[in-house]
């Protein structure tokens, strides 16, 4: 293996520990987990949006996924890179975007919201977290602290209050992504390579659910989690959360 791919995997594996290790996070995923909690425990949805072109990978994750929670509603729509780069580009620095999609999936008080945004400048994503929190929804951020506090105020991606995301969400949990988003240098190459916040996302995410599952039990409420379809006995299993949640949950039919 190339000393290139090593540093990669070097890489990854640090910023995967920064995330456990760090004292902030290690309380944010526990005030995290009780939000999402409390919406499980009461067969409510817990609703998540990644306003940021690969942030919304993070969201996809957690719909109709095998070991997530099964109430979780992602809003897919929201910035997909399947509707054009251009596209994407455009409404994640757009702040009115906001209110049209709190509205298209009637976010209200009491709900609980998770934003994904790795930068935490965009417009948008921190347009969401504060349009949100102003109809009373709770608003989890996932995002790295890192990044957006090296970042210029005058940068043109960010929010016209020149606010993080962090700054205006109810609790946020660090993801430790790098500056710029990159971890590795190959030699005779210009920019560099080994893009790393899908992965410190995915993984931050998971561990959220993992808490908030946990806080269920403690409460005494048996949690409904997704079972693989490629198992024995998938299909059966999952049925009657099709069943139960194909009209509440965009997308899942």
């Amino acid at each position: 293996m190339k000393e290139s791919m090593k540093s990669y995997y070097n890489s990854v594996t640090s910023y995967l520990s920064d995330i456990v290790s760090d004292d902030h996070n290690k309380e944010a995923f526990k005030e995290a987990g009780k939000l999402v909690a409390s919406k499980l425990a009461k067969d409510e949805l817990v609703y998540l949006v990644g306003p940021g072109g690969h942030s919304n990978m993070t969201t996809e994750e957690c719909l109709c996924r095998a070991g997530m929670p099964v109430q979780l509603s992602p809003m897919i729509d929201c910035t997909n890179l399947i509707f054009g780069t251009t596209k994407t580009r455009f409404l994640q620095r757009t702040t009115g975007y906001s209110t049209g999609l709190l509205d298209q999936y009637y976010l209200k008080e009491g709900d609980v919201l998770i934003v994904t945004n790795s930068f935490g400048i965009n417009s948008l994503c921190v347009d969401l977290a504060i349009k949100a929190r102003e109809r009373g929804v709770k608003v989890i951020a996932l995002t790295s602290v890192g990044h957006c506090t090296k970042l210029p105020k005058d940068h043109p991606a960010r929010h016209p209050s020149k606010k993080n995301l962090m700054d205006v969400a109810d609790v946020y949990i660090d993801a430790k992504m790098p500056y710029g988003d990159v971890s590795t240098t190959i030699e005779g190459v210009d920019q560099m390579m080994g893009p790393v916040s899908t992965i410190l996302n995915v993984f931050a995410i998971n561990m959220l659910m993992i808490s908030a599952v946990e806080e269920l039990v403690e409460m005494g409420v048996t949690p409904k989690i997704w079972r693989s379809i490629n198992l024995p006995g998938g299909d059966s299993y999952d049925e009657q959360y099709f069943r139960d949640y194909g009209n509440r949950i965009k997308y899942l039919l």
